[in-house]
């Protein structure tokens, strides 16, 4: 049954009025037994992002150690050869006299 459907059969005679009384009359019955499962299912987010968090952290600690390693086998390869390290480029200023602003 379509969405489209549905409204239009509750849009006759009172439909919505009738969907008002159910939700009220059965708004207790649902926060009652709704209460521990909505707890539980927190309490499954809380534990499933508390294990993605240190996922996370066992693989940021490894691309670390990676990139050290890679960091040390390249500072290897160039110290043999007297090459100094490449120094931050720093920009050139511009030649001749500023704009003056508008």
């Amino acid at each position: 049954m379509a969405l489209e459907e549905v409204a239009k059969r509750l849009s006759g005679k009172g439909g919505w009025v009738a969907v008002g009384i159910g939700a009220a009359v059965l708004a207790p019955i649902l926060i009652k037994k709704g209460r521990p499962l909505a707890k539980k299912a927190m309490a499954g987010c809380s534990h499933l992002a508390e294990r993605t968090g240190k996922a996370f952290s066992c693989c940021t600690q490894q691309c670390r150690e990676v990139f050290s390693e890679a960091k040390a086998e390249y500072e290897a390869e160039r110290a043999p050869t007297g090459t100094p390290p490449a120094l931050p480029m720093e920009p050139e200023p511009p030649a001749g006299p500023l704009p003056e602003p508008a």
